[in-house]
């Protein structure tokens, strides 16, 4: 299991989701990260736009099952930039963290 996917298992886990909801979503990230055929992690929002215009135009769904299926690939994007920014937060040395500035000044 990659980290992303262990990730988002637990994340999805975390919030309570309905054992079939979790499958679902696993399996629509995989569909989503086959189209493109990359990993989901080089995946951004304009892919699941691409995506979603391809749900409905090449493979004619519903708007409302379109939905359906990309309902999970905004809990992979947000848990893919989450990972980002921790990566980014470990990385910083202790002397080179950003300064917040005064908003009174």
């Amino acid at each position: 299991m990659t980290h992303l996917r262990k990730m988002m298992l637990e994340e999805l886990q975390r919030r309570n989701f309905a054992k079939t909801t979790v499958q679902y979503y696993l399996q629509a990230v995989e569909e989503f990260a086959a189209y493109f055929g990359k990993p989901p992690d080089q995946l951004n929002q304009d892919h699941l736009r691409q995506y979603q215009a391809h749900l409905l135009t090449e493979r004619k769904l519903q708007p409302r099952t379109a939905r359906l299926h990309v309902c999970a690939l905004p809990l992979l994007l947000q848990q893919d930039v989450e990972a980002a920014l921790a990566a980014r937060r470990h990385s910083l040395s202790p002397g080179s963290a950003p300064v917040a500035r005064n908003p009174e000044r």
